[in-house]
């Protein structure tokens, strides 16, 4: 009862901090405009890319370690992760300094304040710190959503003004989880001895889970942001927006996804290491899932365009479409994520990166011929990949499944 209980507050504390932004989605859309929303959504895809190196997953790692190790060197394992992400963003400065780009710098910046909130929330999580890390998600969601509307309303709205505001909510978050949030990254510290020699160990351990998995997260991030440099490159900047936004309304499902995911997962961990959950379980939940894969896409169509119209802009007349499509192809991570994290805590991580790197393969190609044609055709290019991706991924968990029984006769 008590773990239901802490799941339906996760997951109840995700929503509300994730709907904050969303519910700004229409104002950012007419105060920036379909032009202006493009470039906004061509700097989100930078700091997705760039997360990739500046993160190595960590959060993953955190998490893994916690439940199959122990909490006793979790602190060491943050401290190297923190201080990688240091270097790999100090870098970055590097680089935006030599080609005297701000985009760069501020998206890396960007990406690397997200690192470290990652972090953060990862380290409440795994004790079941529920109330401070909906404390942390709410402060970082309030503050991004009123920096926003202050400067775009006193000052001139731009894109890369609202990527310096996520950043200057970041910091602050960063602070305020540190300094006035217990059960951080600094009480880990002060239990474990940091040397030369530990951290070495640490950052065997975080490469180890971690660099396998930038092929898969490189992966995810083809068939998650790739097509909107693709529009970006082949369309306007205006359609680039259209179809941005059609994306973003049907990201309320990632979101929901997401957050029932992060809500879950300790205790689905958990119920693997006791022994109370095993792969009849996944394949069961699996199942239910498919079902529900439609659902969403079938209510958004039936929705009338006119309330698209309301909440977006008249400007976004063609987002519905998109709606639609990539509601379909979000829906596909419901069945996967069940299967990855079977995966995961088993440290499969090879075997999933495989999986995504396939299906991103696929994506690639679809985006280089059928999307070349039609936006629309761009867009049902993520349906088939998470189609394919899940397949794969099941097929590793019934293999692995199938080698485990085998071995314990």
């Amino acid at each position: 009862m008590v773990i239901f209980k802490d799941s339906m507050l996760y997951l109840i504390g995700e929503l509300l901090a994730k709907a904050m932004p969303f519910l700004l989605l229409p104002y950012l859309t007419r105060t920036l405009g379909p032009s202006g929303f493009g470039d906004l959504t061509l700097y989100q895809v930078i700091i997705a890319l760039l997360f990739i190196a500046v993160g190595l997953n960590q959060d993953g790692a955190i998490s893994r370690y916690y439940y199959v190790y122990g909490k006793r060197a979790i602190g060491l394992i943050n401290f190297s992760g923190i201080l990688y992400s240091s270097v790999i963003f100090l870098f970055s400065c590097f680089i935006s300094y030599i080609f005297s780009s701000e985009i760069l710098f501020a998206c890396s910046f960007c990406a690397y304040t997200q690192s470290l909130i990652a972090n953060q929330l990862t380290f409440r999580q795994m004790q079941r710190k529920v109330k401070e890390y909906l404390a942390i998600q709410f402060f970082n969601s309030f503050l991004s959503v009123i920096f926003t509307v202050l400067l775009f309303e006193f000052f001139n709205p731009s894109a890369i003004g609202r990527i310096y505001i996520v950043i200057l909510s970041q910091v602050l978050t960063i602070a305020f989880s540190v300094m006035l949030v217990p059960g951080g990254a600094l009480d880990s510290f002060r239990k474990v001895k940091i040397n030369l020699r530990s951290i070495k160990i640490s950052f065997f351990y975080l490469f180890s889970f971690g660099a396998p998995l930038i092929i898969h997260n490189l992966s995810l991030f083809s068939k998650g942001q790739l097509d909107r440099v693709f529009v970006y490159d082949t369309y306007s900047d205006g359609e680039l927006g259209i179809y941005a936004a059609g994306f973003q309304v049907a990201s309320i499902l990632a979101i929901l996804l997401m957050a029932a995911n992060k809500a879950t997962i300790p205790y689905y961990y958990e119920g693997l290491k006791a022994g109370s959950i095993n792969f009849l379980n996944v394949s069961r939940w699996v199942k239910l899932s498919l079902f529900l894969v439609p659902i969403p896409a079938l209510i958004a169509f039936i929705v009338p365009e006119s309330l698209y119209l309301i909440f977006l802009g008249d400007e976004f007349a063609e987002s519905k479409i998109y709606t639609c499509i990539f509601l379909l192809g979000i829906g596909m991570t419901m069945p996967y994520y069940i299967s990855v994290n079977y995966l995961f805590f088993h440290g499969k991580t090879g075997v999933v990166s495989l999986s995504t790197v396939t299906s991103a393969a696929l994506h690639i190609s679809l985006l280089f011929t059928i999307g070349q044609k039609q936006m629309i055709y761009m867009a049902s290019a993520l349906f088939l990949t998470n189609l394919l991706t899940f397949t794969l991924v099941y097929f590793y968990c019934w293999k692995f499944f199938l080698k485990t029984k085998l071995n314990q006769r």
